[in-house]
């Protein structure tokens, strides 16, 4: 969509890089070499986005690294060492080999079957984007994450969620297809009074309050953050 050059650093090459050491980018790549890069930064005033090569993709509960062969990692707020084992065993397991695995906190608790489904769903994506990018010209989109419900669920939706309201009806589907197997445990329903969702549970509220320059203190006193 921009006609900025992205720009990709030589510490971002990850498997792009064609040969070991600390050589400069120019030693690295090759003019017009083709190169399937993710991008980490989005376009800003006269700066192009920011790339890099080692891709990841997030899932629910795990992020699958396709290129990055660093074994399987976990998630520092995850405290339990019996979890902590039980959750490495099982990266261990159904980790591709030339893949890495970084294991988020929601992951925390999550049966082994609902963990392998999220591999799975990653897999495929990966297996997407792989074929797009062998018949296409660069450059080209081969990848978006779009869903904005799926992306607020995959970073929000955690054991102690029992409900959620969207907009419309029409949303339900897409966020049942999400949950899968735990959309028994939840209640969806659609937003139908007239006042807007984000005005009637004080969203809207609660954003203009962080961002008042006073804040009152419960002491009394105040302070004011320009």
């Amino acid at each position: 969509e921009s006609e900025k050059n992205g720009f990709i650093h030589v510490s971002d090459l990850g498997p792009l890089r064609l040969k070991k050491g600390a050589a400069g980018i120019t030693e690295l790549l090759e003019p017009r070499q083709k190169v399937l890069v993710q991008v980490m930064k989005e376009p800003t005033g006269n700066k192009g986005p920011r790339l890099t090569g080692n891709i990841a993709l997030p899932g629910r509960y795990l992020v699958l690294q396709p290129k990055n062969g660093q074994g399987v990692n976990i998630s520092r707020k995850i405290n339990s060492e019996g979890e902590r084992n039980r959750l490495r065993a099982l990266g261990i397991l159904v980790k591709p080999p030339s893949a890495g695995l970084l294991i988020r906190t929601e992951a925390d608790g999550i049966a082994e079957e609902l963990l392998i489904d999220d591999l799975e769903r990653l897999l495929k994506q990966w297996e997407a984007i792989q074929n797009a990018a062998s018949n296409s010209t660069p450059p080209v989109l081969l990848n978006r994450d779009d869903d904005f419900i799926h992306r607020i669920l995959r970073d929000h939706v955690g054991p102690e969620l029992t409900k959620i309201v969207v907009e419309e009806s029409s949303a339900i589907e897409r966020v049942k297809s999400f949950l899968g197997l735990e959309v028994e445990n939840v209640s969806i329903e659609s937003h139908n009074e007239s006042s807007d969702l984000l005005e009637h549970y004080k969203v809207n509220t609660a954003i203009r309050d962080a961002l008042n320059p006073r804040v009152d203190l419960p002491s009394g006193g105040y302070i004011i953050i320009e």
